[in-house]
């Protein structure tokens, strides 16, 4: 989570993915995409990846994408040396379809599988993808039957695909000719709780073999083991009874090579850790293993998974959490050997497994849903050493993603940032881009050596180097202060300690007239509402001030240095400054009462020696305000933003060149709600020049903008655009307009 923007990660959570309409005018200027980063899937899910011909695995993120954190999924191709390829991003858009579930592989070669949401009624769909793309075969409706609620199962032997959907069973050919039928064991009516299929197999006899789930706090079903042939015509086999220690709660069916039927229940047993058993096809059956929580990995996460020799390979997820999970062996005797137990949330082998499938080159190879870089979850292979080895990380990328911090022109005439993830390491990057739109990574950061999560954008003093702010990580986790030069050497200058020094400096740096570096942190330092510190090229650290959350509020933005040499900022609520000697004064309120500015997000000082600020809320509509100070007094409110016509929660605004102020919000107006970039001049006179779309131009713009050399306005956008991750883009102002500070 931005812990520097509470208010915008709020709003980045509830603004759902929003496709631009073509009808929409854009106002004057040009604007174009220089560089669009790539955001990867997330959460591979539980599903077995699936593998073709060649030994290429396939699989699904049900998050992610192109359209970004909160994206549609994804289908990728990892190959046995681990490299993963994109083959599909799916979108929640208007009549298309998101969040996939499991694949199955048709014996003409081609991937098969169900979306949750879109299609034609939004219900969600079912699909082929093959070599020239995904094809909807059927959607469903979610107010008719067979309805929504569907997984895809298998392809049977007479070559049609098996599933259920709310009660129904269905089946269809590859050509999409779909028909759903009933079946007792799916009798909403009689049992509306207990009407769905947990899974789906098809036996040696021709029959299908399926587990419903269950659930402890009914006292009959704990789930229940059945079979049924193609028409529907079903019979329980056994029923299990979440009570005392007797299992309850079964995954899938596996058939062994002896024709008995072997799964795993995620409770019940000995320790409540789950069992493995075995049944005949009269429905008879044997507890063969109670897992021990207190001395093995428990609650298996996943069905069996049967292997070459004979043997079952396994996945448990632990009682909570936490626990991250492991892996096991069991013979058909029941006895089971641990083989790995170390996954783990916060380390590189992520946590959470889902189910296992063994490939043609003999190895175990599976999918952790979470852990691992930015939290994204992984695909791993387990050797025969039984160490896992983690192949693809999907929050570690070639570049990082979601530019959250402003840009800087360095001496170079190159502009660098930050990337607040993705990377080698999936915590972020420092990279630098030509005018031409060809990036280079300078470093990615490590989370716990250099900190993570770099917020800020970057500054460039005058010894040629860039300075920046990591907001988490470093040796107390409490982020810290980086020195990079533009070859990419990279040095930690300070961990913050989380105490007095405070944490997370989620601004960036500004360099005094001493040569020294100013900043703030957002927390801790006394009163817990952020410190405002000098830093010393070397690495000391003082602190100035502790901030009031009361009377002054905390301080998310850079400070900036004016032409006398002072150093000016905002908090929340004040417009202080700092002087040579490093004195703190408060110089205005921002009172967040009435109409009056609210809760500041920077400032510059213009050609006319005034400073130019924006506030995310506050003015007539609550939306934000562009005010003016001279810095003896209060602010004086030049625009109050109105949602519908200016887009709302500006971010700070830049005095150019020309003397206008150029700025961008956060939301959009009219249709394309993505962020508006707007010019004003200081007499208050407002004009919207860009509306931001989503899917092409990348949107929520939260950071500055900076003026290059040339005139030309660059800013980048933390999510969304072409590639999901961000864009960083040109903005030509138009020409004409009244001047802001002459």
């Amino acid at each position: 989570m931005i812990r520097g923007h509470w208010p915008l990660v709020v709003l980045f959570v509830a603004i759902a993915f929003v496709l631009g309409s073509p009808g929409v005018a854009r106002a004057q200027g040009s604007y174009e995409v220089l560089h669009a980063f790539e955001h990867p899937g997330r959460f591979p899910g539980t599903a077995a990846l699936i593998e073709d011909d060649d030994g290429n695995l396939f699989g699904t993120t049900y998050y992610g994408g192109r359209a970004g954190l909160q994206g549609g999924g994804t289908i990728f191709r990892i190959d046995p040396d681990g490299g993963l390829t994109t083959l599909h991003h799916f979108d929640c858009g208007p009549f298309l379809s998101c969040y996939p579930g499991g694949l199955v592989r048709g014996g003409d070669g081609f991937l098969y599988g169900t979306t949750a949401y879109g299609g034609d009624s939004g219900g969600g769909t079912i699909f082929r993808m093959d070599k020239s793309g995904v094809t909807t075969l059927h959607s469903f409706d979610c107010s008719d039957a067979p309805g929504c609620g569907h997984a895809l199962f298998l392809q049977a032997a007479d070559g049609l695909l098996y599933g259920a959907a709310d009660g129904l069973m269905f089946k269809l050919d590859t050509a999409g000719r779909f028909t759903s039928f009933r079946t007792s064991v799916l009798d909403c009516d009689v049992s509306p709780t207990w009407c769905g299929i947990a899974s789906l197999i098809q036996g040696a006899d021709g029959l299908f073999y399926g587990t419903r789930p269950g659930h402890a706090a009914y006292d009959v079903t704990g789930g229940d083991i059945f079979r049924m042939d193609s028409s529907g015509a079903a019979t329980v086999l056994h029923t299990f009874r979440c009570r005392g220690q007797e299992a309850c709660n079964p995954l899938g069916l596996t058939q062994g090579r002896d024709g008995f039927l072997y799964g795993v229940t995620q409770s019940g047993g000995d320790t409540n850790g789950g069992t493995a058993f075995r049944m005949d096809a009269a429905g008879n059956l044997v507890t063969l293993h109670s897992f021990d929580c207190r001395s093995e990995p428990c609650v298996p996460s996943s069905p069996l998974a049967p292997a070459r020799d004979g043997a079952f390979y396994g996945t448990t997820r632990g009682l909570d959490f936490d626990a991250g999970g492991g892996l096991f062996k069991m013979d058909k005797k029941g006895k089971v050997r641990t083989l790995f137990s170390s996954f783990d949330c916060k380390g590189p082998d992520g946590c959470q497994p889902g189910a296992l499938m063994q490939a043609h080159n003999g190895r175990f190879y599976g999918t952790t849903g979470f852990g691992a870089a930015g939290d994204y979850g992984t695909v791993f292979m387990l050797p025969p050493s039984g160490h896992v080895q983690t192949l693809h990380a999907f929050g570690r990328t070639p570049e990082g993603f979601d530019v959250c911090g402003h840009l800087v022109e360095a001496g170079d005439g190159l502009l660098y940032g930050t990337t607040l993830s993705g990377g080698r390491n999936g915590s972020g990057t420092v990279f630098g881009i030509d005018r031409s739109g060809v990036t280079r990574t300078l470093h990615s950061f490590d989370c716990a050596a250099d900190g993570c999560l770099p917020q800020a954008g970057l500054v460039q003093a005058t010894d040629g180097s860039l300075y920046g702010t990591t907001c988490h990580g470093g040796s107390a986790n409490a982020g810290t202060a980086f020195r990079i030069s533009t070859a990419g050497a990279f040095t930690v200058v300070h961990a913050f300690d989380r105490g007095v020094e405070g944490s997370c400096p989620v601004a960036g740096l500004a360099q005094g007239p001493d040569g020294n570096l100013y900043g703030t942190t957002q927390g801790t330092g006394g009163a817990d509402c952020g410190t405002l510190f000098r830093l010393e090229p070397a690495g000391h650290l003082t602190v100035i001030h502790a901030f009031d959350c009361s009377a002054e509020g905390r301080t998310m933005d850079a400070l900036v240095r004016g032409r006398d040499g002072n150093l000016y900022g905002t908090s929340q609520q004040a417009i202080f400054s700092i002087d040579a000697a490093g004195s703190f004064q408060i110089l205005g309120l921002l009172p967040c009462s009435g109409a009056a500015p609210c809760q500041s997000v920077g400032f510059a000082q213009g050609q006319d020696g005034l400073f130019y600020g924006a506030t995310t809320y506050g003015g007539t509509g609550g939306a934000g305000t562009l005010y003016r100070t001279s810095l003896d007094g209060n602010p004086v409110v030049l625009h109050s933003f109105d949602c519908a016509t200016d887009g709302c929660n500006p971010s700070s605004p830049l005095p150019a060149a020309d003397g206008l102020l150029y700025g961008t919000t956060f939301q959009g107006a009219g249709e394309l709600t993505g962020g508006t970039l707007y010019r004003m001049d200081g007499a208050g006179s407002f004009s919207v020049l860009h509306h931001f779309d989503c899917a092409t131009d990348g949107c929520q713009p939260t950071s500055p903008l900076v003026e290059a050399d040339d005139g030309v306005l660059y800013g980048a956008t933390p999510r969304f655009g072409p590639g999901g991750g961000g864009v960083v883009f040109r903005f030509t102002p138009p020409v004409g307009g009244a001047d802001a500070g002459r």
